[in-house]
């Protein structure tokens, strides 16, 4: 039985060698490229601890939906006319 690369696996890609080809997140400690976020994520917590825990954490803002004048005004003549 013939064994391709060095994992034993058809296909695999043993975990010392770069990822390529699919792969669009790049770590930015050590340029190991990974096909999602979550294997990037998962790499930047095991590989660079130090550096990944002394990252702020960004929490996504979220502008509350505003109503502009002019959508107040039809929004409260509407209101009005369901009321009668």
């Amino acid at each position: 039985m013939a064994v391709s690369g060095s994992s034993g696996l058809d296909g695999a890609v043993p975990s010392n060698r770069i990822v390529v080809g699919n792969a669009i997140y790049s770590c930015a400690d050590c340029g190991r490229c990974f096909p999602t976020l979550r294997g990037l994520s998962q790499h930047r917590r095991s590989a660079h601890p130090d550096v990944y825990h002394l990252a702020p954490v960004n929490p996504i803002v979220r502008k509350k939906a505003r109503w502009d004048r002019e959508e107040s005004v039809l929004m409260a003549r509407e209101e009005l006319r369901l009321r009668s």
